[in-house]
């Protein structure tokens, strides 16, 4: 309908949304131009297995996925996905975040480099879910601005 410009759509996502914004790119690889993923979850068995290690309290991903199998999700996972990706991508994760490990954004990272997807990672020391500091703020909107002002 001409409301947007097909070729300058990208996805942003954070938290859940990050993991929406690399599914949607894994899905519909022609309709996006890039994705930003941030403090995202990228693969749930993974992201499951956090429930299993202990910790005590209420799980989200548990309380999300109740007592299905780990592999019964994977197929619902970007980072084993990759290869279905085709736009550039960032990926920004707190190194303390603990709702969505930078381990996430690790493995999605490395999942994206070995299938010859262009991918940036940022880690934000000292962060969690998300920027509190607002020096990590105003970086986190430079940097993200910066990728899409590149493609």
């Amino acid at each position: 309908k001409g409301i947007a410009d097909p070729n300058r759509i990208c996805m942003y996502g954070a938290s859940y949304g990050g993991y929406a914004s690399l599914m949607a790119v894994a899905k519909e690889p022609n309709l996006y131009r890039c994705a930003v993923g941030n403090v995202g979850t990228y693969d749930l068995p993974l992201q499951l297995s956090y429930s299993t290690n202990g910790g005590g309290g209420m799980n989200p991903s548990k309380a999300f996925f109740g007592d299905v199998a780990q592999d019964d999700v994977a197929q619902y996972s970007p980072a084993r996905l990759a290869g279905q990706i085709s736009v550039p991508v960032l990926l920004m994760a707190g190194e303390k975040d603990t709702t969505c490990p930078p381990e996430q954004s690790k493995l999605m990272f490395a999942a994206l480099q070995k299938a010859g997807v262009p991918v940036e990672l940022k880690i934000y020391p000292g962060e969690g879910h998300g920027n509190a500091l607002i020096e990590k703020q105003i970086d986190f909107f430079h940097y993200s601005t910066t990728f899409f002002s590149q493609i």
